[in-house]
């Protein structure tokens, strides 16, 4: 059997349709923490504080305030999610 008749590309497609749609759900999930940090930092609230209200892991929202403080005092989320993701592309 050659690799040409193995190829199923309707189960190919499926799978990239699959893989597209969860890192689209991971998008927006990131998205939506960050905008809830960065309300939280415009309010004053420090990392440990923003991890416990968030119930997040408090060196994730560290990792995350590092990168929002560029953006200090106005924190505009889609300004430090393009951040995030610009750091998570150079790992």
């Amino acid at each position: 059997m050659s690799i040409l008749t193995e190829y199923d590309e309707a189960k190919t497609m499926a799978c990239f349709k699959e893989e597209g749609k969860e890192e689209g759900i991971e998008i927006g999930q990131d998205l939506h923490l960050i905008k809830q940090l960065c309300r939280k930092l415009q309010k004053g609230k420090t990392p440990e504080q923003i991890a416990e209200d968030l119930d997040e892991d408090v060196v994730r929202i560290q990792v995350l305030c590092d990168v929002a403080a560029d953006f200090a005092p106005d924190y505009k989320a889609d300004k430090v999610f393009e951040a995030v993701y610009a750091k998570k592309k150079d790992v």
